[in-house]
């Protein structure tokens, strides 16, 4: 039968819904056509149950079932069924299940067919190629084309660990997927579905090598000099196509595949420099002495000549992966300058390093405006990542602004409602909140308030699809762990960040560092706050608490336990209240060594308070200031404790995992995330429920949106949103590996502070 027979397609569909037997008796109930191949058909599968576990089998075709065929196809078996049996086998292989021969009458009568099938893992994700085709004609983030590449050169370690080639490496047999977070590379099609055709002008795969991808060795008759240096060949075209968005030696359909393996044997080899760096990855951009040492090892690998390319897969990646590990990485702290009485922010040096990044909006201002209304007549504090916010009308503000104020609360409020006394709460700017009296009800409202209200449950249902976002990252990464903490101001324009290295502020899209003060040291800091005045507090370990104003003056606040240390903040600049959580240690007779208890300390105008311990937890994470008034903490091992006035009460571990944020909600509850993606709704009572979440990953901050919302930020560069109950991830895979630390967000943008310095931004159109 030809490949073109209308039987052969008869006989493909015949097989959905067909049950296969393995060899042990095992049945595999054939579903849907998944995937076709010059010598076979790729069916998803169910394992032995009609309902069981998803797998993948590949068919033989009939018409390709000759003595050669069917010896390289149980060979191939045989070694996948080697790498799947090993004591500890490659998670970036894809597993061998089972191989068998299943009989099947013929459509035309005589004689059954012969149907050898092999038994895969099934991998739930689109192919290396696909994920290429979606590129913008520009290279990946070097992150995640090390962590991809990486994952492949492991798999390849593996394989000719047993004395095997893979022979046919390109995009389309490496597919990527998701596992518990984490993105996966994983190789298949070890020559399973190859096509034999003698017609080399109708296909891009020549004497079962990929053009384009396969070395010239490949195409020799025997392939007597086939060895790891193949690998090598079609590994480094991979890699060089990862960093380009482009092929190492492009063809079209329906070019002469003999002409670009003539261009292979005899053309120049492909060079990044050529392409120009604003092609290539952003890391890559600007940085000429690291593409040229980059084409340098292309241009072994890429070599024609086996002899002369790298002598295995790990020489090759040990060649290139510390060039882009130099790429990503940037200098940490650079010489401060001489010391003076007083340093402006303004004045400070690159301490994170200082390329900045463009605007996307084409301004240096926020992304999105001050939510009118309600909102800009009642100034707000600052909006920490972990604390509250007071929406309470400033002291100082004048008869003009305050009748202005009173002005347009009574445009805004219906008739017989009448605004709460502000009241604490956490989020990033004040959504209206009203109490209504026992009043007759007033006239209806107006048509225009009918259209507002239908706008904004329009708009509330677009931030609400994750498909509606558009996300970017808007400064590129720095380097793993340069941040340890993060927070941004009120209006998401700015932001500071600390990390071993030191203290930085975020403006115009870059890291710029800021000089500490003598003495202070930002290896012992856990936390840090940027506050609507332009100060910055600073908090951690050894009792650290120390406030830094724009001038250069600093405040050491002294609190009564200088073995304390501080973990959360809650923040009120208005009534001139600081609340910090932590730990310190457990006092008392028969307490081991490094015992600790979850503890408080409040400052009030610059005076501390006693430290208040919540006797059960051992450490406190975050805090927040409900809308009752009482101070709710979060910590390790799920702890949860209440907070009034100088009385704490431990209100038990309402989690297995470590609640690493938490932020008040209008409705006078909280919300909490933490380790393992964990994240919890306190209803206004303090009782806990816990929330579906769209991954497993650490959450490690939460804030809430102009309107109410929750968001948070996990592993991975992801941030959520809490939509009926439930924490939807609203990014995409965006190349990052590092943790969110610190969530900003409006009604129409949303930004995120992650570990290595990047920044991502989401859109609403």
């Amino acid at each position: 039968m030809q490949g073109t027979d209308a039987r052969l397609n008869e006989l493909r569909d015949r097989l959905t819904g067909q049950v296969l037997r393995g060899t042990t008796g095992v049945q595999y109930y054939l579903r849907e056509l998944i995937g076709e191949g010059g010598q076979g058909w790729v069916f998803r599968a169910n394992w032995d149950e009609p309902d069981g576990f998803v797998v993948i089998v590949k068919v033989l075709r009939p018409d390709a079932v000759s003595h050669d065929a069917l010896a390289r196809f149980e060979r191939e078996a045989d070694v996948l069924r080697i790498l799947s049996q090993q004591a500890r086998p490659n998670p970036y292989i894809v597993r061998f299940f089972d191989h068998a021969i299943a009989q099947m009458a013929s459509p035309v009568g005589g004689e059954p067919l012969v149907l050898p099938f092999t038994v895969l893992e099934f991998v739930n994700g689109p192919s290396l190629e696909k994920v290429l085709e979606g590129t913008t004609n520009r290279g990946m983030p070097l992150d995640r084309a090390r962590r991809i590449l990486k994952q492949i050169v492991q798999a390849l370690e593996a394989v000719h660990a047993q004395k095997v080639v893979h022979r046919d490496l390109k995009p389309s047999n490496i597919l990527i997927t998701q596992e518990a977070g984490m993105e996966i590379a994983k190789v298949t099609d070890f020559g399973l579905v190859k096509l034999v055709d003698p017609n080399i002008r109708a296909t891009v795969t020549l004497a079962g090598a990929s053009v384009g991808y396969a070395p010239p060795e490949q195409y020799e008759k025997g392939n007597q000099r086939v060895s790891a240096r193949t690998d090598v060949f079609s590994l480094a075209a991979i890699a060089f196509e990862l960093l380009t968005g482009r092929m190492a030696f492009p063809f079209r359909d329906g070019d002469n595949p003999l002409i670009v393996i003539s261009r292979i044997l005899g053309g120049e080899r492909p060079s990044l420099r050529q392409i120009g760096s604003a092609k290539l990855s952003p890391e890559l951009e600007g940085r000429p002495a690291l593409i040229e040492k980059l084409d340098s090892e292309f241009g072994k690998a890429l070599d024609a000549n086996p002899e002369k390319r790298h002598v295995s897969i790990a020489e090759f990646w040990k060649s290139i992966e510390p060039i882009f590990r130099a790429a990503t990485e940037r200098p940490s702290v650079e010489p401060a300058p001489a010391a003076g009485n007083s340093l402006a922010f303004i004045e400070t040096i690159p301490a994170y390093g200082n390329r900045a990044a463009a605007d996307p909006l084409g301004s240096t201002r926020p992304s999105a405006p001050a939510p009118e209304g309600l909102n800009s007549a009642r100034p707000i504090a600052e909006s920490p990542m972990t604390g509250g916010i007071h929406a309470r009308r400033t002291p100082n503000a004048t008869p003009a602004q305050r009748d202005d104020a009173k002005d347009r609360i009574s445009a805004l409020s219906p008739a017989g409602a009448q605004p709460l006394t502000p009241a604490p709460y956490g989020g990033a700017s004040a959504p209206r909140i009203e109490r209504f009296s026992s009043s007759p009800p007033g006239p209806a409202p107006s048509p225009a308030v009918f259209d507002s209200m239908v706008r904004v449950r329009k708009m509330d249902s677009e931030a609400a699809n994750p498909g509606s976002w558009n996300w970017r990252i808007i400064t590129p990464p720095l380097s793993p762990g340069v941040a340890r903490a993060a927070s941004f101001a009120a209006d998401g324009a700015s932001a500071v960040g600390v990390g071993p290295g030191g203290v930085a502020r975020w403006d115009n899209f870059t890291w710029v560092g800021v000089r500490l003060p003598t003495g202070v040291s930002p290896a012992l800091a856990h936390g840090i706050r940027k506050l609507r005045s332009g100060d910055v507090i600073l908090f951690g370990d050894n009792a650290l608490l120390v406030r830094m104003a724009p001038s250069g003056v600093h405040e050491v606040l002294r609190g009564t336990d200088h073995q304390a240390s501080f973990h959360g903040a809650h923040v009120d600049e208005i009534t001139g209240t600081l609340v910090f959580v932590g730990e310190r240690p457990l006092m008392g007779r028969g307490v081991r060594p490094g015992a600790t208890v979850g503890t408080a300390l409040t400052f009030v105008e610059g005076r501390p308070g006693a430290h208040i311990d919540v006797q059960g937890s051992t450490r406190l994470n975050a805090v927040a200031r409900i809308l009752s008034g009482s101070l709710v903490a979060c910590g390790d091992w799920g702890a949860l404790g209440r907070i009034d006035g100088n009385e704490a009460r431990f209100l038990g571990s309402i989690c297995g995992g470590h609640l690493l944020a938490l932020s008040a909600l209008p409705d006078g509850g909280a919300s909490t995330v933490g380790a393992g993606g964990y994240a919890l709704y306190l209803t206004p009572r303090l009782e806990a429920k816990l929330e579906a979440v769209q991954t497993t990953k650490d959450l490690s901050s939460v804030t809430i949106g102009p309107e109410g919302t929750p968001w948070a930020g996990a592993a991975q560069a992801r941030v959520l949103r809490r939509n009926e109950g439930s924490w939807i991830r609203m990014t995409p895979e965006l190349g990052l590996q590092s943790n969110v630390l610190s969530v900003w967000a409006s009604e129409r943008h949303v930004r995120a502070i992650c570990d290595d310095g990047a920044v991502i931004e989401g859109v609403l159109p």
